[in-house]
C-alpha cells in the first residue's frame, strides 16, 4: 500500500491461497521494489470437478490470562468463519472458483488511569473472492478475478487503553475492491502472461466516535478526539511477462507499468489543550495549546514503470548462472538512473551433491512512499492547513474548552512546524551479496555455512533546520525552558512563513547489516530431520 505503507494492498483469505513463496535475500530481477523480502501468493481456480470447504474457530474469552500490569482481567473473544467453493461451468472450458470469510472479534484494552477500568472494542473483517477461468484451447486462457476486503475498528492498536479514555476511541475502515484480467498464451517453449489489474479502495478512513476538544494530563489521563481522516486511492497496473528455453539458457523479460491517483482529506475540528502532569487541579489553568487550522482536500498520485531481464544458464553439467538486470523508476523521485544487476550461481562441486556453493550479489531498490509526498502538502509552508502551538500568554490563546473557529490575527504570525522536500528525493537501495557451503559429512550429517552482507543507502531521514541551540549543563539538574528553548533557534521565518520546526526530509541515512549461520542437520530418514543453527549477526 503505497500511501501510508502499513498494509497489504490486496488481502486474501487463507482457503483462497493456492501457494505462496517468501522470497529473502538474491531473488531474481522479476521482483523488486524492496530492499527487504518478497510475498508472493497464488490464489486458487475451480477445477473440472466440484470441490469445496468450510470451517469455524471460535476462541471464547474466560480462558485467557491477564494482559502485563492489567489489574483486572480483560475480555478477548474472536470468532472467525468462511468456505469455498469450485468447480465447473462447462467442463473442460470454463471453472470457477469463489471464497468467502470473516473475523469478528470484541477485544478489550486495560485503562490504568484514572480509575482501573477496560474498555471492549470491536473487530469486523470480511474477505471475498471471486475467480473465473476460460480455456480457448490448451495453449491459450483467460481469467478473472474479482475480490474485496472490508474492515472496521472501533479500537485500533488499541489506542483506548493506558492513560487513554474512552472518549478518544475512533472508528476506523479499510475496505478494497479488487479486479484482475490475466491472459496466457503458450506457442512452442514460449509463454506469454499479460495482466491487467484495477485496484479502488472506496475509501479507507477513520473518524471520532464522538468528536471533542483534546485534554492531555500527562501521565493522568487523556480525553477526547476529533481528527478526520479520508484517503482513496485508485491503482491501475498493467504488467508483461514472456518466458521460454532456449537451449541451456531459461529466459524471462517483463514490464510493469502502474498508475496511483489518489484523493486525500484530513482535518480537525477542534483543538488540544495541555495541563501539568497529574489529577486536576482547582483553579487549573492549562500550559499550551495547539490546534490544526484550516482543512485542504489533496489530489496527488505517482507513475512507477519497471522491466527486467532474467538469464537462468546451465553453463556447465555442475554450473547454474542466474544473471539478471532490473530497472525501475517512480515520478516522485528524481533518479532516472535505478538499474539494479543481480548475479547468483549453484556450483555442485563434484557433480555428486555433496559439496555445492552458492553466492550472489544484487542492487535492490526500495520505494518512496506517498505518505512524505503528503506529509509535504499538508505541512508545507504554502499548504492551506497548519499546526499552532501557544502559550497562555500569547495573544488570541482560547479560553479552556472553546476552540478556534478560525486563526485571528494574532495567529498568523504564530510560529508553527514545516516540512520541506531536499533539492532532490531519491530511491533508496542496497547492496547485498551472500555466500554458502553445504557439504555432507558422514551418518546422514550436513553441515551448511551461510554468510550475507548489506549495506543500504540514501535513506529517507528527516533533519531540524531550525533546532535550538544544543544546551550544556554546568550543575546537575539544570533545565532551560522552552521560550529559552525557542530563543535560540537559527532563524524565526522561513520562506515568510513563521515557524518553529524546519523538518527537511533528505537521502542522508545509511544502514549495514552483516550476518553468519553454521548449521548442522541429521537427517534420520526422509521423513524426520534435526537442524541445529548458530547465528551471528551485526
Amino acid at each position: 500500500e503505497s500511501v501510508y505503507a502499513n498494509s497489504p494492498q490486496q488481502q486474501v483469505s487463507l482457503t483462497a491461497v493456492q501457494e505462496f513463496k517468501v522470497l529473502t535475500n538474491q531473488y531474481s530481477a522479476e521482483y523488486g521494489g524492496t530492499t527487504a523480502g518478497i510475498i508472493s501468493t497464488t490464489t486458487k481456480s475451480g477445477t473440472d470437478q466440484f470441490h469445496g470447504e468450510a470451517f469455524t474457530f471460535l476462541k471464547p474469552s474466560g480462558i485467557q490470562a491477564r494482559p502485563p500490569v492489567s489489574s483486572l482481567r480483560v475480555p478477548n473473544e474472536n470468532g472467525q468463519f468462511g468456505g469455498a467453493f469450485g468447480g465447473p461451468v462447462i467442463k473442460n472450458r470454463l471453472n470457477f472458483f469463489a471464497n468467502y470469510e470473516r473475523i469478528q472479534q470484541n477485544r478489550g484494552s486495560f485503562i490504568q488511569s484514572p480509575t482501573p477500568s477496560t474498555f471492549t472494542g470491536h473487530y469486523r473483517d470480511n474477505l471475498a473472492l471471486a475467480k473465473l477461468d476460460y480455456r480457448f484451447s490448451d495453449t491459450h486462457s483467460l481469467s478473472l478475478r474479482l475480490n474485496g476486503n472490508r474492515n472496521t475498528n472501533d479500537n485500533s492498536n488499541d489506542a483506548v487503553s493506558g492513560f487513554n479514555q474512552p472518549s478518544t476511541a475512533r472508528n476506523s475502515y479499510v475496505q478494497n475492491v479488487t479486479t484482475q484480467l490475466t491472459d496466457r498464451k503458450t506457442w512452442g517453449t514460449k509463454l506469454n502472461e499479460l495482466r491487467f489489474s484495477y485496484i479502488n479502495t472506496i475509501p479507507n478512513g477513520s473518524s471520532p466516535v464522538q468528536a471533542a476538544v483534546t485534554v492531555v494530563r500527562p501521565n493522568y489521563s487523556t480525553e477526547g478526539v476529533s481528527t478526520f481522516s479520508f484517503t482513496r486511492t485508485q491503482n491501475y497496473q498493467l504488467a508483461d511477462q514472456l518466458a521460454w528455453q532456449w537451449r541451456k539458457h531459461e529466459l524471462r523479460l517483463g514490464g510493469d507499468f502502474v498508475r496511483q491517483k489518489v484523493v486525500d482529506d484530513s482535518f480537525s475540528l477542534f483543538g488540544t489543550y495541555t495541563f501539568a502532569p497529574g489529577a486536576p487541579q482547582p483553579n487549573e489553568k492549562p500550559v499550551q495549546y495547539s490546534q490544526i487550522l484550516g482543512r485542504q482536500l489533496l489530489r496527488y498520485g505517482q507513475t512507477a514503470i519497471s522491466g527486467f531481464a532474467q538469464d537462468n544458464w546451465r553453463a556447465l553439467s555442475r554450473l547454474t548462472l542466474n544473471l539478471g538486470l532490473r530497472y525501475e523508476y517512480q515520478t516522485l523521485t528524481d533518479e532516472k538512473n535505478n538499474f539494479a544487476p543481480r548475479l547468483g550461481f549453484a556450483w555442485d562441486v563434484r557433480g555428486d551433491g555433496s559439496t555445492v556453493v552458492r553466492g550472489g550479489g544484487g542492487v535492490f531498490y526500495d520505494q518512496y512512499y506517498m505518505y512524505i509526498t503528503r506529509r509535504f502538502l499538508f505541512q508545507g509552508p504554502y499548504s492551506y492547513q497548519a499546526t499552532v502551538t501557544l502559550k497562555p500568554t500569547d495573544a488570541g490563546f482560547p479560553t479552556f474548552p472553546n476552540s478556534l473557529t478560525a486563526p485571528p490575527g494574532s495567529i498568523a504570525t504564530a510560529r508553527r512546524d514545516i516540512y520541506l522536500a531536499d533539492a532532490r528525493l531519491l530511491n533508496p537501495y542496497s547492496a547485498q551479496f551472500s555466500f554458502g557451503v553445504q557439504q555432507k559429512l558422514f551418518a546422514g550429517l550436513t553441515l551448511t555455512v551461510d554468510g550475507i552482507s548489506q549495506h543500504t543507502v540514501r535513506q529517507m531521514r528527516a533533519i531540524d533546520l531550525n533546532a535550538p541551540a544544543p544546551f550544556t549543563r554546568t550543575a546537575p539538574g539544570q533545565v532551560r525552558t522552552g521560550t529559552a528553548a525557542d530563543a535560540t533557534r537559527p532563524f524565526t521565518t522561513y520562506l515568510g512563513v513563521p515557524v518553529k520546526n524546519v523538518v527537511r526530509v533528505e537521502n542522508s541515512a545509511s544502514s549495514d547489516y552483516d550476518a553468519l549461520d553454521v548449521g548442522l542437520v541429521k537427517a534420520f530418514s526422509k521423513r524426520f530431520q534435526v537442524e541445529g543453527h548458530y547465528l551471528y549477526s551485526n
